[in-house]
């Protein structure tokens, strides 16, 4: 590895405030929200879901479907008119952390947008659901958030919650979904509380089956991937052997061999993700943001002009001489740990794209400046964004 020259101080730049986002979470509640009625050889069982992807996958929990025969009955309840109704088969099932995946024959409500990061204690939500009481029609409820358990994978709500209500979404005053209802938590001596899993636990497995099923088609050997069914305005092509990780608003894909807290010269990762839009901001002032946010964790490259990539508009290469972790940096908080993880002596090509609606960052990593070069092709040739 070539001999790094010695860092410059990178000064903290004061961080833009993002421009609100004005959803009303009831209005969403009631686009995005579906009845789920599966039939067991014990009699029929009624719960709810949440529309995700391109408005053709449901999201609920795998109590809801337990021991399910045959088709489930996917139902969407318009504020007027009658239901409308489509049939489910199952794609993935967890029962351990209580999760399905259900694809529709026909899409029903909205796909509902995905929070990056977790609620707040004290935090307003508005849980959407079928409970049996008055569950032939929509129920919206309002609480707040009273606490967390198993390091943030379920949410403790202190609003109504109840049966019938598994499976739907708990939504911010942003109207985005921070997590689904799973079960109430009675206790003599600490009140009733219901639990969420958050967007944390509904990460990984359940997101990259979600994915796979979505997926376009082969070129060759490669794999071609819509990005739009995790939130990401984009195609990924996968070459043949590369492992991928994703999650809500966040794509990488990784050469054989390639271990993420370990730097040899296999090492290979190529991504991308989202990032809440601020009106205004440039890419260059964007690209600053990742630098300062690192508090001295990456350091700029000098001399090191990139032209960006077809649907970006703006490229920075940075160096990190130590491993260290970004808490503050909603990059990667949902796929390892609550923020990015950067190995020793890593090189990181960062890209920004924006669209009308979101930001966008590409990335490439890899083990010295030389290669860095080249596996910078790999983003023009892997990642295309896609306009709104």
């Amino acid at each position: 590895m070539e001999a790094m020259p010695t860092p410059t101080p990178t000064a903290l730049l004061p961080t833009p405030t993002p421009t609100p986002v004005h959803l009303n979470p009831y209005h969403v509640i009631q686009q995005s929200v579906v009845k789920i009625i599966s039939r067991t050889s014990q009699g029929a069982f009624q719960g709810s879901g949440v529309m995700v992807g391109r408005g053709d996958h449901v999201i609920t929990n795998a109590h809801v479907i337990d021991g399910a025969i045959g088709t489930i009955e996917v139902s969407f309840h318009p504020e007027s008119g009658p239901p409308v109704v489509t049939k489910g088969q199952v794609l993935f099932i967890d029962e351990h952390v209580d999760l399905a995946l259900i694809k529709v024959e026909n899409p029903v409500g909205e796909p509902i947008e995905v929070s990056r990061g977790l609620p707040a204690l004290g935090d307003t939500l508005v849980l959407g659901g079928f409970p049996k009481i008055g569950g032939e029609t929509l129920t919206a409820t309002r609480g707040t958030v009273a606490g967390f358990d198993s390091n943030g994978a379920v949410i403790k709500f202190d609003g109504q919650l109840g049966h019938g209500n598994s499976g739907g979404p708990a939504v911010n005053t942003e109207g985005k979904m921070v997590g689904i209802a799973t079960m109430t938590s009675s206790e003599p001596s600490g009140g009733k509380l219901g639990l969420l899993l958050s967007i944390t636990a509904l990460g990984h497995r359940v997101v990259r089956a979600l994915l796979e099923d979505s997926q376009l088609e082969t070129q060759g050997s490669d794999f071609r991937y819509l990005l739009e069914v995790v939130g990401i305005p984009a195609d990924a092509t996968v070459p043949e052997g590369w492992d991928i990780v994703v999650n809500f608003g966040y794509f990488d894909m990784r050469a054989p061999g390639t271990a993420t807290d370990v730097l040899d010269k296999d090492y290979r990762v190529v991504g991308i993700f989202t990032r809440d839009l601020v009106a205004g901001e440039s890419a260059e002032e964007i690209l600053d943001r990742i630098v300062a946010e690192s508090e001295g964790g990456f350091d700029i490259v000098p001399d090191s002009q990139i032209d960006p990539p077809d649907g970006f508009s703006g490229c920075v290469l940075v160096y990190s001489d130590s491993r260290f972790e970004m808490s503050n940096f909603g990059a990667r908080g949902s796929v390892i740990g609550n923020g990015w993880v950067s190995v020793a002596g890593l090189h990181t090509r960062f890209c920004v794209g924006q669209t009308a609606t979101k930001t966008v960052i590409g990335y490439v990593e890899s083990p010295n400046r030389e290669s860095s070069k080249e596996d910078g092709q790999l983003l023009s040739s892997s990642i295309t964004i896609l306009s709104d």
